[in-house]
């Protein structure tokens, strides 16, 4: 009886996921994701009150976005972007990690470091960086919060992205 139990509790938990798909919601806040369009994939944070908090009250925290692609036909092993009140930086990680490139944004003009924030942002992700193709549907992401220690608030699978529809 119990197992029967636990078989309909996960069942009824899958069919929910699948119908929110690309929003959760937990303590940690709001995560919304997907494809913007069929090169580029978008990220949007709106963090819960407790991350505001260690936002403020943890200089050093940082956001930490994570690909483990693990891709060895597309030699891209991860990437990652942190996002810290020193600003926000993209390694790129291929299988030979000693090729490791950093990216960092243009910070816009009357930015100062006071607007940086991880608590609420919005990203997207270009399909393929430079020879990279970065992001693909099955890519595992996960995003973890760091303050001494990492703690992960959100992890999904990325999925597939919108057809295209060719006029004939």
């Amino acid at each position: 009886m119990r197992t029967s139990l636990y078989l309909v509790f996960a069942i009824l938990l899958g069919i929910t996921l699948v119908a929110t798909g690309d929003t959760i919601t937990n303590i940690w806040g709001t995560v919304n994701y997907g494809w913007i369009d069929t090169e580029t994939f978008g990220i949007q944070f709106q963090g819960s009150e407790q991350i505001r908090k260690i936002e403020q009250d943890w200089p050093k925290s940082a956001l930490l976005i994570t690909d483990h692609a693990h891709r060895f036909s597309d030699n891209l092993f991860a990437w990652q972007v942190r996002k810290s009140a020193e600003g926000e930086v993209l390694l790129v990680i291929p299988n030979d990690f000693t090729k490791t490139e950093s990216y960092y944004p243009d910070a816009q003009s009357n930015e100062t470091q006071d607007d940086v924030s991880y608590s609420q942002f919005q990203a997207a992700f270009l399909r393929i960086l430079d020879s990279h193709k970065v992001i693909v549907d099955g890519d595992l992401i996960e995003i973890c919060l760091s303050w001494g220690a990492e703690h992960l608030l959100f992890s999904f699978t990325v999925p597939p992205p919108p057809a295209t529809h060719e006029v004939p």
